[in-house]
């Protein structure tokens, strides 16, 4: 039988926390805070993937950026609230 897998649940909090964050969360390399991810993990996302990222706070950006890391090998789900 297979282990269920630990997906991370993220709400709007979380997300804006992890943005105001200088480490990725990905990989755990410095990045520059307000930015969804340090310069490596950006550039392994498919463009789409990165034009996601501009949307705004409130407007989509926090949806895009699970999406985001769920391209990245990181089992994630957003939580309104």
């Amino acid at each position: 039988m297979a282990e269920a897998t630990d997906i991370k649940k993220l709400s709007d909090f979380d997300v804006l926390t992890i943005l105001q964050s200088r480490e990725c969360f990905v990989c755990g390399s410095r990045k520059i805070a307000m930015r969804s991810h340090c310069s490596r993990c950006y550039y392994k996302l498919a463009p789409e993937s990165r034009n996601a990222l501009y949307q705004r706070f409130g407007a989509g950006y926090a949806e895009g950026y699970v999406a985001s890391l769920n391209e990245l090998g990181v089992e994630a789900a957003y939580v309104e609230q």
